[in-house]
């Protein structure tokens, strides 16, 4: 891959140089300096983000530029700050601890415990009545229901209950199928560790017919070589409580119609634990883990899944050690609220393992959403959102999602995307106040997708097997669906992630308020380490609006504008870093077109401030255009070869500069190749070179700088009209983006 970057011929150094932040420019007719802008109170605007235009959460940084608010230290793991925060605050829910089999412990729980306390022999808690009917399968004489003559099996107790009585099941193994399909009724044993209905051929309970709705088991366990619980879709308001439904054949819980399920353990089960098809389902406080691969094609060791128009609202929910995905969701709506996902499996060809899965090819009424929840572990993805939905996280924490055990490439934090060529409609998804940490591959991937990032943190992202990629948020057209998609992030911090922090690929996006820093180099050979990077998507140009952010500590490029047109605004990018790889670049702003299927883009840079950069702090090259107005470039720093160390570099042109100062240069303050330059209001301090023009090596243009507007150049004492040098400097090269 061609990244390296021409050394000079000859250098030649002239002029004077001082410490950076010394230059000022020598006061106009109106009291303001060379740069400054006059305000009608008298007063002068400096070049770079004036004080008052620092966004919320940002203060000045005395350099022209604006720093973000926020703890003086890294946060601890789970825990974020946005900016204007000075303290770290814990995301998502905690993870509670893993239990032995038989017991759980659901979200905001500390210790594990059995879905129900036994209580007193025999009946436990149940809430006896006159009308109850009881159940001892260890009693000897002639039974007739009572407390004294219980039944001996669960099935004649149902036939002999009144609706909506109290059957009162004593402890032991009740090896019958039982059968709700007459009358409602509330089957309620001593505690599931004691008390087990065990099916066989069939659902262990079998729930059916208009009659039953509102029936109830509680404090029960569930086993057999089929379904656990089967409610069928004429059934309503089913309801679930303390049960333990475990080592099942088939599903372990099947709800066709209504159904609640609370503080209960369900694990073991085969294909799935709990599947809510064409139904309502509310689940609370309970767990469901470790469920098996079966014989069902379309499940597959899934911990929930609710399709086909089902609605399914989940908190306290814990599901670990599910294959294929935690939670599976497909035209349907899905709410997991405060619940955790974790340590997910892949299918049997080794992919998969999601926290959540949601696919809707349907359309947008279908919706996802997750609040408060915490996805550790998964595998490929931890949330993958597919199709024409609408998707909400928020307050969610997402990490250490596992790469593919397939390929070794795929560990994404959240990957969103259309379905198919004929997609018909982008993906809506948004995402708020919620923490990715720890993925690899990338944590935030859209492609084709209306994303909104607001008030998130996405940090540490790694790479895949073959020390590739570690990327923070990715967002690109999906050119084969012909949905382009967008891009809004706001008030969000993008820190210590490998190759590239935010990528921008044939799309619109609008950056606002947020923070891309210390972007590292590839693993696999020390490039890269971009801030932010704007490129084509095939011949999809992209479009975009950075403003009131801080693009800090990067390596070989804080911005890159590649194929890219848009305005930055109050934005400061400082201190980006020479690549790892050979020391080349370290660029501020790079606007330039390598994609030779996409015009040239136009980049407007607004009051903001360029400083402490490498090699240049700002380069136009390969035609393409913008303007400069209340930009300060300050302190541009050579190479360790002694080359670079330019503000400004124009190729072809043309840009027009306003209301700007370039100042504490390393080597030229302004550097055109064949490029017109016309400066108006500038002021070009203390480099080695204030104005360089050389011809054009491609086409041989001359280069022409148009001063009439009014430029200063010099240091200090020196300073007064600006001269053009000709050091025989040669010319940069385009760098490559990163894909």
């Amino acid at each position: 891959m061609r990244e390296a970057i021409l050394v000079p011929l000859v250098v030649l150094v002239v002029g004077c140089h001082a410490a950076p932040s010394s230059a000022t420019s020598s006061p106009d007719a109106g009291g303001c300096a060379v740069g400054d802008q006059s305000q009608p109170d008298g007063s002068c605007v400096a070049p770079g983000v004036p004080p008052s235009q620092c966004a919320a959460g940002f203060v000045a940084d005395g350099q022209g530029g604006c720093a973000a608010t926020m703890p003086a230290s890294d946060c601890p793991a789970g825990s974020m700050a946005m900016p204007g925060e000075t303290s770290c605050h814990a995301v998502g829910a905690i993870e509670p601890p893993s239990c032995p089999k038989g017991q759980l412990a659901a979200t905001g729980e500390a210790s594990c415990h059995a879905p129900a306390d036994c209580g007193v022999a025999p009946w436990g808690s149940a809430p006896v009545d006159a009308t109850t009917q009881y159940v001892d399968g260890a009693f000897a004489g002639t039974s007739d229901g009572s407390a004294a003559r219980p039944w001996k099996r669960v099935g004649d107790a149902i036939t002999a209950a009144a609706p909506g009585a109290i059957v009162a099941i004593a402890a032991g193994s009740y090896a019958e199928n039982v059968a709700l399909s007459t009358k409602p009724v509330r089957l309620w044993g001593r505690c599931p560790s004691m008390v087990e209905l065990v099916g066989s051929g069939a659902a262990a309970v079998q729930i059916s017919g208009a009659a039953s709705a509102k029936s109830e088991l509680h404090q029960l366990a569930l086993r057999g070589d089929a379904v656990g619980v089967a409610i069928a879709p004429d059934t309503d308001a089913t309801l679930l409580d303390a049960v333990w439904v475990h080592d099942t054949g088939g599903y372990g819980i099947y709800a066709q119609s209504a159904l609640t399920l609370q503080r209960s353990l369900v694990e073991g089960t085969t294909d799935v634990g709990v599947y809510v098809a064409s139904a309502k389902a509310t689940v609370h406080a309970s767990l469901v883990r470790d469920t098996l691969r079966g014989t069902d094609p379309w499940l597959s060791g899934e911990g929930v899944a609710a399709l086909d128009g089902s609605t399914l609202a989940a908190d306290g929910l814990v599901v670990e050690r599910a294959r294929g995905a935690a939670i599976w969701g497909t035209t349907s709506t899905v709410t997991i609220e405060s619940s955790v996902l974790r340590d997910m499996l892949p299918w049997d060809d080794e992919t998969g393992g999601y926290g959540v899965e949601y696919v809707d090819a349907a359309g947008p009424a279908a919706t996802l959403t997750v609040r408060g929840t915490n996805i550790a572990r998964a595998r490929s993805a931890g949330i993958l959102a597919a199709g024409q939905l609408t998707a909400l996280i928020e307050d969610t924490l997402v990490h250490d999602t596992a790469l593919s055990l397939t390929d070794g490439k795929r560990g994404v934090g959240l990957a969103t995307q259309p379905i198919g060529a004929n997609a018909g409609a982008s993906p809506t998804v948004t995402v708020r106040a919620s923490l990715f940490e720890r993925n690899r591959t990338s944590a935030i991937e859209a492609l084709g997708t209306d994303l909104t990032i607001d008030g998130c943190a996405v940090r540490d992202t790694a790479a895949d097997g073959s020390q590739q990629y570690g990327t923070g948020v990715i967002a690109l057209a999906d050119v084969s669906a012909k949905l382009a998609g967008k891009l809004t992030l706001t008030r969000s911090v993008i820190e210590r992630n490998r190759m590239i922090g935010l990528s921008v690929q044939g799309l619109d996006a609008t950056i606002d308020g947020s923070v891309v820093r210390g972007t590292l180099e590839r693993e696999a050979d020390g490039h890269f380490g971009i801030g932010i990077q704007f490129t084509a998507q095939g011949p999809l140009p992209a479009t975009f609006t950075l403003r009131g952010s801080l693009v800090a500590g990067n390596r070989t490029i804080g911005v890159l504008a590649d194929a890219a047109s848009g305005s930055i605004e109050a934005t400061t990018i400082r201190d980006t870093r020479p690549r790892v790889a050979d020391g080349a670049a370290g660029r501020g702003l790079d606007v330039q077109d390598t994609q030779t299927h996409v015009a040239p883009g136009t980049v407007s840079l607004h009051a903001s401030a360029i400083v402490g950069n490498s090699d240049c702090g700002v380069i136009y090259t390969q035609g393409c255009t913008g303007d400069l107005d209340g930009v300060l470039v300050e302190g541009t720093k050579a190479l360790a070869d002694g080359s670079g160390g330019d503000a400004l570099i124009v190729w072809d042109g043309p840009l027009a500069v306003t209301n700007s100062r370039f100042a504490d240069s390393a080597r030229a303050g302004i550097l055109a190749y064949g490029g017109q330059v016309s400066l108006a209001n500038a002021a070009v301090l203390c480099a080695a070179f204030e104005l360089d023009g050389e011809s054009d090596p491609v086409v041989s243009a001359s280069y022409g700088f148009d001063l009439a507007g009014g430029a200063s150049c010099g240091c200090g004492a020196t300073e007064g009209p600006c001269q053009v040098v000709s050091a025989n400097i040669s010319p940069p090269q385009a760098l490559t983006p990163a894909r």
